[in-house]
């Protein structure tokens, strides 16, 4: 999987998770600008600053997935694609 390919989320309902439609939102928009030119540090400040809608008894995106994803796409945005 790529650092960009967004990974399929654990869906979780009996403790806090994300609201799902806010964290598709999110990075919906935020994809496109990872396609851009890297390093990005405006891009890399919205990732960090990113907050959801916690939700409990109904499905929501597992956090620490979520989380980690979000520091890999963060690196990639605040330090570019890693050279091959």
């Amino acid at each position: 999987m790529s650092s960009l390919e967004t990974p399929a989320f654990r869906l979780t309902r009996w403790r806090e998770s994300y609201a799902i439609d806010d964290v598709d939102d999110f990075l919906s928009q935020v994809r496109p600008l990872l396609e851009g030119r890297l390093p990005n540090p405006e891009v890399a400040e919205m990732i960090r600053s990113s907050r959801f809608t916690p939700v409990r008894l109904r499905p929501g995106y597992d956090m620490g997935e979520v989380d980690d994803y979000l520091d890999r796409i963060e690196t990639l945005a605040s330090q570019g694609h890693p050279r091959r």
